[in-house]
């Protein structure tokens, strides 16, 4: 299931029903949209763990993939941090943390630090062979880089739309699997948890079959509106042709920075651990830092500066930031 195409779907259909519901009572209904919970206030799931259970991530996660499983030490839960090298997540150390108490990898699509994919088809493969849960981080490769969540085995996929899907802040989602749904439960529950959630004089407490019982309320649907427009700019453009684009631009950052005596390319990974983000490191990342931002050159300085070019981006721009950085 292409998970971009689904989630066009899904804003398009949930914005219908919030404006048509008082009239015709519409509902989610499409067999594979709405395997998708869009979400837009809290993501609300509690996976059963035990106490004694532990769970794996890596020490390069944005803290978004890392605070809400430390939450879960005052439980029990054992958080086990695969250690990276030069940036990568060796799959084999990954295989090593595992044993019979751990019930799921956690891991980025893309490493937000310095743009390293994950493999993600062989940790799915990893899990499966362990039966523990594959929860995935896409957002900094949702919007550049195709992910199917059926082919992968992926159980959780989560993402917000404001970096690569052109949407904006304050919105986000979750995508589940039909084939951990049964198992998971919901601490929180709201109105809109329900099956039957548009019958306001029955009560009939019977939780919806779908990922829509982890919705904790009313979605945002004037932010679903900017999501649609994000969206409809993907499938306009194609995303092959935005995959193409910014990973060519990303390869001629790396070749070029490879030759510059100045800059450090922390991001030459092997040709299917690349991304479309590049970290570049510098002798002094603070005043590069600062002559970039004077000549209105806008990085994230990280470890390093993160370059993070986009479709619409040139080489000729990508040149004169080395040229800047390289004084």
């Amino acid at each position: 299931m292409n998970i971009l195409d689904k989630l066009h779907d899904i804003v398009e259909t949930e914005m219908e029903n919030q404006m048509l519901y008082n009239k015709y009572m519409l509902q989610i209904t499409n067999p594979e949209v709405r395997q998708l919970f869009t979400q837009l206030r809290d993501e609300h799931m509690h996976i059963p763990f035990q106490k004694g259970d532990n769970l794996i991530i890596s020490d390069i996660e944005f803290p978004s993939n890392v605070y809400p499983w430390l939450n879960l030490e005052s439980k029990g839960i054992e958080v086990r941090f695969v250690k990276s090298v030069n940036g990568t997540v060796p799959l084999a150390d990954l295989e090593n943390l595992i044993d019979e108490r751990t019930r799921l990898i956690s891991l980025s699509f893309v490493e937000a630090g310095n743009g390293f994919k994950n493999n993600v088809e062989e940790v799915s493969s990893l899990c499966q062979k362990s039966e523990i849960y594959f929860v995935v981080d896409a957002i900094q490769g949702l919007g550049v880089h195709e992910i199917d969540v059926k082919k992968l085995n992926i159980d959780f996929l989560v993402s917000g739309f404001f970096k690569w899907l052109f949407g904006p802040d304050g919105i986000g989602f979750m995508y589940c699997s039909e084939r951990v749904l049964s198992e998971m439960v919901s601490p929180f529950v709201s109105w809109t948890s329900m099956e039957d959630k548009f019958n306001y004089s029955t009560y009939n407490f019977t939780l919806s079959p779908t990922s829509r019982r982890f919705e904790a309320g009313n979605l945002n649907f004037s932010g679903i509106r900017g999501v649609i427009k994000g969206l409809d700019l993907i499938e306009e453009i194609g995303i092959d042709v935005i995959h193409g684009r910014a990973m060519q631009l990303a390869t001629h950052l790396r070749e070029q920075s490879n030759r510059s005596p100045k800059v450090t390319c922390a991001s030459n990974f092997s040709k299917d651990n690349q991304s479309q983000i590049v970290l570049l490191q510098c002798e002094n990342d603070d005043m590069c830092f600062e002559r970039l931002k004077q000549h209105n050159i806008i990085v994230n300085k990280r470890n390093g500066l993160r370059i993070s070019p986009h479709f619409y981006n040139t080489k000729e721009e990508l040149d004169t930031l080395l040229e800047i950085i390289s004084e």
